[in-house]
């Protein structure tokens, strides 16, 4: 199974203490007058402890692999990787009958849209849980995904190797998915937002694709419109080079100038793999220069598609700050308020790894409303593929003052 790469930078959303601690709403159920002793209390909160934890954490006993209910969920996982696991209604549905949660009654009920706390959490699962005693619901917080933009200095201009301007995050606290928004997540969205055409439209896109599937086929106002009924924003061009850009010194926040390496998992460019491609003795060699699943599983370019194609949804390209799919993969469309016709992270499958397209902070351009060639500008390097439909993917940040 695919496995995370440590996160450097931890979650800080109040969220999941919420939800193990005062997020339930408890109303008495069967036996209305009925009281718990304070030791069956202790014994039921561990229980909603552990229903938090599968959420959080998914498949925590590690036996989603020996139940056959589950070996559906269990299998995408080796290829999506097993983040796909975590706030996971189907993991939670799947495990809630393991022999310590047998004396409980657990429902899963659905998504919400959790209007009470919306500088916590945007949406939940409600999920409805009994002892015999008493009962209640108990909303789950939908955010396992979102990490942390470090407070520092960042580039304003990531493409330049040595950049003096910077901005600040050290004011706001930026939230940002750490991957490419999921055909499970249009699901959810089209269920809460109670829109029928939307229903429709989403279900005709997912069709023939594994929920856990990158979304494509959203137009740029669509995606707008996903990320706004959170509350969130598409992600913007600056946020992603900041947290992408490998910082030569992490431990000051403050630097005097950035030098910036043009991929994200190592500080010397002449290092990388993808240097020695484009510019040294494994360029030589005849396609796909001996590429190897860790290099394909760092940046997923053309020549992962015939041997690696199974890990193209993958969490790609892991960051110094716990976001993934920076380069390779699909192409990301993001908001860029400075130079709105750069807004196409084009580094992707549709360029060899050769491409001058994979390095952090260079982009082309999307218009936004259709996927053939003829929207976009391709500036430094044209795809091979001739494409009447592109697949673009996304992703969302949320601001906190």
């Amino acid at each position: 199974m695919l496995r995370r790469s440590k996160i450097i930078i931890p979650i800080t959303l109040l969220a999941f203490l919420i939800s193990a601690m005062i997020a339930y709403l408890w109303q008495s159920t069967q036996n209305q007058k009925a009281e718990l002793s304070t030791q069956d209390q202790q014994s039921f909160k561990r229980d909603l402890q552990i229903i938090s934890n599968i959420w959080r954490n998914g498949d925590i006993w590690n036996s989603l692999s020996s139940n056959t209910e589950c070996a559906d969920i269990y299998n995408q996982a080796q290829y999506y990787g097993d983040h796909i696991l975590q706030c996971n209604p189907e993991v939670l549905k799947c495990l809630s009958g393991h022999s310590l949660l047998e004396h409980l009654e657990i429902r899963v009920k659905g998504p919400i849209h959790y209007h009470d706390f919306p500088e916590v959490f945007d949406r939940g699962l409600r999920v409805t849980v009994s002892n015999g005693i008493k009962g209640g619901n108990l909303i789950l917080p939908w955010s396992c995904h979102q990490m942390a933009l470090p407070q520092r200095l960042y580039p304003i201009n990531a493409s330049r190797a040595d950049e003096r301007e910077g901005w600040d995050s050290f004011q706001a606290e930026v939230f940002v998915d750490q991957y490419l928004v999921r055909f499970a997540d249009l699901k959810v969205w089209a269920e809460l937002s109670l829109d029928e055409n939307l229903k429709e439209k989403v279900n005709s896109l997912k069709e023939g694709h594994s929920p856990y599937a990158v979304a494509t086929g959203l137009n740029a106002k669509e995606m707008h419109s996903y990320c706004a009924f959170y509350g969130s924003e598409v992600l913007s061009s600056q946020v992603l080079d900041a947290m992408s850009f490998f910082p030569r010194d992490i431990s000051n926040p403050r630097p005097d100038r950035f030098r910036l390496p043009p991929y994200p998992w190592s500080a010397r460019e002449r290092d990388s793999f993808l240097y020695d491609i484009r510019f040294g003795e494994r360029g030589e060699l005849e396609p796909p220069y001996d590429m190897t699943q860790e290099e394909c599983l760092k940046v997923f370019t053309s020549e992962c598609l015939e041997e690696f194609s199974k890990y193209k949804h993958s969490p790609l390209s892991p960051t110094w700050s716990g976001i993934f799919q920076v380069l390779g993969g699909f192409p990301e469309y993001v908001v860029n308020p400075l130079r709105p016709r750069d807004n196409l992270r084009a580094s992707s499958f549709y360029f060899s790894a050769k491409s001058p397209w994979h390095r952090v902070g260079q982009r082309a351009y999307w218009d936004g409303a259709g996927f053939g060639l003829r929207n976009f500008n391709w500036r430094l390097e044209h795809p091979d593929e001739k494409s009447d439909s592109f697949k673009i993917g996304f992703r969302c940040m949320k601001r906190r003052r």
